[in-house]
């Protein structure tokens, strides 16, 4: 800042361009500094308008169209309000015009802490709104700018934003502003910020205890005698991330018409806005509510290129694990639960109107990170993405992108803590897979509460004795026939005929269903008492059932996409719907010289 001249300073990004005509309108620009005396002190900062020009371009994909009608929307619509008549506009980045002699004698543009000031750019509005600045946002100069265009850089960006925030909070910034602000602006700084990452999280929060709840109403026999009631859950519509598309069509009809407006919102919503909406929404929920637990905001570099190409299903998965992956299958086992144990007298139709929600969360939650990836249910990539991925589950080594083990050990590095209260964060959701399992124990009885669960439990305490104790056998036998193959070859052949006889006799004497729930109640006890290891430090002791979790999670994802790839329809219809024209016909022009290789 030094190193500059004149009275101004305009901050710009490496992501933006300028337009000639747009800079002769510059005089006018610092002309706003003398403006609005009606104000007790002249504008410190302008803001003005942005153009999304990776979104208007017919070269893209869907994902930049997304990207580009939520950006275009803050930095028009959102902004315009925030500054008339909420009178909260801050700093959100660039490219804003400072008068600089106000910035340089009250601490620059930005804070460079790189923890707590992981959004730097944002702590320049909060220091100019302490001292009581004015913040003006100006409509007739605009500049360009290009948004991330794939989903893992848009990806990493709203992680980035997400723990930004949740720095924000614990600042003592936010916290003399909340101090100082009078109520309405406060209300209204509120709306613009810290806000609406809270109600993202409490949004997911409230999920997860509904789910909860009714599972626990029906197989902790809490809703004996109680009339059933018929939940139609019509305000989950304005909170899974689709309330986010009622401020986009007032800027599309405000910037192009109201035809054009909902022309568009048509075509995002037919190639899968509401799945990339509400998968976003898990994303800033699960950054911000991290941070805040735990910590270790940390800057994502998101590159900000073209990014088109197909990313293989190891790097997919190490990236949505613990955002979206885990709670996605929380949610659907949990939603399968209440399906097959739930009381509905009325029939499915009412289990169906109570969770519908539910379930969209769910599948957008497993199914957006494959569905917004280039190529996703073609065969050859699938061969590709599977040995990939049985490669990384299996190989030890230093990095994460070549190791399940390595990265499975970064992932947990936040439970090596002295804090009691993190460790209480930590061994909090052991408190619902127990009462689960609990519920599931008594499902099975078909008894009093009391009475079924100890009998289940003895009765399950017997057959998990029973398995570990059978399999320490083996590897005993193993061990002591190790130097005689011909026992071992025959041992081998008598526990397979064994397995083979075993498994209809128990299948014709005990139902399907029951097998299927005590595995599910054994899951749940597993993932009970996986966070004691968690909560103390020692992440090992919980690795071998973390690993196998993840080989059933990924092989079911697996297994997803190559059903989907066996139909070509789905195929064209994905290219069809993420790509643009032009990317579609050079996705055509590589399968017929993939084709022409074949023949040759």
């Amino acid at each position: 800042m030094i190193f500059t001249r004149g009275e101004a300073l305009q901050t710009i990004d490496m992501n933006q361009c300028g337009y000639f005509e747009e800079a002769i309108k510059m005089r006018n620009l610092l002309c706003e500094f003398r403006n609005h005396p009606d104000k007790p002190q002249p504008p410190t900062i302008v803001g003005f308008r942005e153009h999304i020009f990776t979104g208007t371009s017919k070269q893209l994909s869907s994902l930049a169209s997304y990207m580009a009608l939520q950006e275009g929307c803050f930095v028009t619509l959102t902004q315009r309000v925030l500054w008339d008549p909420l009178q909260v506009r801050l700093h959100y980045g660039h490219p804003d015009v400072f008068d600089k002699v106000f910035s340089m004698t009250r601490g620059g543009v930005s804070k460079s802490s790189k923890g707590i000031n992981l959004s730097e750019d944002i702590y320049a509005g909060f220091n100019h709104l302490l001292r009581g600045a004015t913040i003006p946002y100006i409509e007739y100069v605009q500049v360009g700018k290009g948004r991330d265009v794939g989903m893992q850089q848009i990806y990493k960006f709203e992680a980035k934003l997400a723990s930004g925030n949740a720095e924000q909070c614990l600042s003592r910034d936010v916290y003399r502003i909340g101090q100082r602000l009078d109520f309405t602006r406060l209300l209204s700084f509120y709306y613009s910020g810290p806000g609406f990452y809270f109600n993202n999280a409490c949004t997911v929060f409230a999920m997860f205890t509904f789910l909860y709840l009714q599972l626990w109403s029906h197989t902790l026999q809490l809703d004996v005698g109680v009339p059933a009631a018929d939940l139609l859950n019509a305000q989950w519509v304005l909170q899974l991330g689709l309330l986010l598309t009622v401020p986009i069509l007032c800027y599309l009809a405000v910037e192009h018409g109201v035809t054009h407006a909902f022309t568009k919102f048509l075509e995002t919503f037919v190639t899968g806005s509401p799945f990339f909406f509400m998968f976003h929404m898990g994303t800033k929920a699960h950054y911000y509510d991290g941070t805040l637990k735990y910590g270790g905001a940390k800057y994502r570099p998101t590159g900000r290129g073209f990014v088109m190409e197909h990313e293989n299903f190891a790097e997919l998965y190490r990236f949505h694990a613990a955002s979206h992956l885990y709670n996605g299958f929380e949610l659907l086992w949990g939603l399968l639960l209440m399906m097959s144990l739930g009381s509905w007298p009325l029939g499915m139709a009412t289990y169906w109107r109570t969770c519908w929600s539910l379930w969209a969360v769910m599948i957008s939650w497993l199914f957006a990170p494959f569905w917004f990836n280039p190529l996703a249910f073609d065969q050859e990539k699938l061969r590709e993405d599977v040995k990939g991925w049985l490669l990384w589950m299996r190989r030890k080594d230093a990095t994460i992108n070549t190791s399940w083990e390595a990265w499975y050990e970064d992932e947990h590095s936040y439970t090596t803590t002295g804090s009691w209260v993190k460790k209480g964060h930590i061994l909090t959701p052991m408190l619902r897979y127990g009462l689960t399992f609990i519920g599931l124990l008594g499902a099975l009885s078909e008894k009093s509460m009391h009475n079924g669960v100890v009998i289940q439990l003895y009765s399950l305490g017997v057959i998990v004795g029973g398995v570990i104790g059978a399999m320490l056998l083996l590897l005993l036998l193993r061990y002591i026939l190790r130097h005689s193959h011909l026992a071992l070859r025959v041992g081998s052949t008598f526990l397979t005929v064994g397995t083979v006889i075993a498994v209809p006799i128990i299948l014709t004497n005990i139902p399907l269903s029951k097998i299927l729930l005590v595995c599910m109640a054994c899951g749940y006890l597993v993932a009970a008492l996986t966070r004691i290891p968690l909560a103390f430090g020692h992440p090992r002791g919980a690795r071998l059932a973390m690993q196998a979790y993840d080989y059933m999670c990924g092989g079911l994802l697996l297994g997803l996409c190559c059903v989907l790839s066996v139909p070509q329809f789905c195929r064209q219809l994905q290219t069809k719907s993420l790509l643009s024209a032009v990317f579609e016909r050079r996705v055509a022009h590589t399968e017929i010289m993939r084709m022409l290789d074949a023949t040759a």
